[in-house]
């Protein structure tokens, strides 16, 4: 699925310590659904495909959102229910963005960003005050808690937090946050931490593998469906960095302390190739996937950005989404992992892919079988942003094309499409 947050896990974590709790928030359940009357922007899918969580504009979703802002909504497809996630402590919409939602296999616990102020007692911050804090919701109590972010001495500290990545199993949340205590340069000051939300505790991940802190900047990617291993990117010179343009991808075990770099930027391949980004990993955290943009000048080579497949352990690399024609152009970006990392989506632009896709017009997204024999299929064409979930039976993209009559609203919706049947669902609803 997005990867991360695969897997089928029964260990659920009570969340929410007194004083820390939000009302249950307002719910659209049992009713026609209602297509959104604004554009919705990410969206994952659980272990199994039957919830989506996703960030929309659209007000009429749920009733009384008039916050005028982008909010987060749980989407339980079966049962024909939406969610307000970002639900204020009086049940109505918060009164600030929220956003880049993360959810759990079972779909219980969603991760989000957000400026809303109101969404847990006792927050202070003015309201859309940018320093964003992150946050946790137990869709079945209906209660919210903010990831605490204290410092080594275990003091509170106020300070920007973003991109929230939820285990499958709901315990640990791994983000980034602005931290001048572990970095020597005002230019990245980021590091990536996990907190355990059953006992509080918070960890620096970007560290390496002796304990120091990384010496540079270095942000969140993903985390695996235990919260054994989490993904970050790291321009830290301490993780190989060779400047501060030389993003690495790293993978930390959190057990072992190892550490273990499975992307880097390209530079045997081109001095204008840029570094790996958006990766993403399995359940068990043995295989990464992650865009590789490589920008070529006017006169040079052809510009090719191909989502890279790295399995860990033996540490060999699979190339997807590059042009048949090796002298042609294409690319390749917003890969997504099965639970056990054997399928993996992504969108692209390059033509030819598959039969059916021969011209490469638009952005398209495919599904790649990483088995022996395996082929690549064309899932949706002129879409984006896709997701599969863990047990690759689903995947969800976004698109402006209305693949059901209801969708009349000309505007970027989610669909879920089953692999199976190829039957598809309009899921950024109310």
């Amino acid at each position: 699925m997005r990867s991360k947050r695969l897997a089928v896990v029964t260990a659920i974590a009570v969340l929410a310590p007194a004083g820390l709790l939000a009302a249950p928030s307002a719910a659209a359940a049992d009713r026609t659904p209602v297509v959104g009357n604004g554009p919705s922007y990410q969206a994952l899918t659980t272990g199994r495909g039957r919830d989506v969580v996703f960030s929309s504009e659209a007000t009429n979703l749920v009733p009384d959102d008039r916050n005028g802002a982008t909010d987060v909504f749980l989407r339980n497809v079966k049962a024909g229910r939406t969610l307000l996630v970002s639900a204020s402590v009086h049940g109505g919409t918060g009164n600030g963005l929220s956003y880049d939602p993360s959810v759990s296999d079972d779909g219980r616990y969603v991760a989000f960003s957000s400026s809303a102020t109101d969404l847990v007692p006792g927050d202070v911050r003015p309201p859309d005050d940018p320093l964003v804090g992150n946050f946790v919701r137990d869709t079945v109590l209906g209660t919210t808690r903010r990831i605490p972010f204290p410092t080594p001495s275990g003091t509170p500290l106020e300070t920007a937090a973003s991109h929230p990545r939820i285990s499958g199993d709901g315990r640990y949340v791994a983000f980034t946050a602005d931290s001048a205590e572990f970095t020597s340069t005002p230019f990245y000051p980021e590091q990536v931490y996990r907190v355990d939300l059953q006992t509080g505790e918070r960890r620096l991940v970007s560290a390496t593998s002796s304990g120091a802190p990384g010496d540079d900047g270095s942000r969140v990617s993903d985390i695996s469906a235990d919260g054994r291993y989490v993904v970050f990117e790291t321009v830290a010179a301490a993780f190989g960095a060779r400047s501060l343009s030389d993003w690495q991808i790293v993978r930390k075990d959190m057990v072992t302390g190892a550490v273990v770099t499975v992307g880097s930027s390209p530079f045997e391949l081109s001095p204008y190739s840029a570094g790996p980004t958006g990766a993403v990993v399995d359940a068990g955290g043995g295989t990464v996937a992650y865009e590789r943009r490589m920008y070529e000048p006017e006169d040079g080579p052809p510009w090719r950005t191909p989502v890279v497949v790295r399995d860990v352990a033996p540490g060999t690399d699979r190339l997807l989404g590059l042009p048949p024609d090796p002298d042609g152009n294409g690319s390749a970006l917003h890969p997504s992992l099965s639970e056990h990392g054997r399928e993996v989506v992504y969108d692209s632009t390059t033509p030819g892919l598959t039969p059916d896709d021969p011209d490469g017009a638009g952005t398209d997204v495919f599904l790649t079988s990483l088995a022996p024999g395996g082929g690549t299929r064309l899932v949706a064409a002129d879409a984006e942003l896709p997701d599969i979930s863990g047990n690759a039976a689903y995947v969800i993209f976004r698109t402006r094309d209305a693949l059901v009559p209801s969708d009349t609203n000309g505007t970027y919706d989610f669909y879920r499409k089953d692999l199976a049947t190829g039957a598809v669902d309009l899921v950024s609803v109310g």
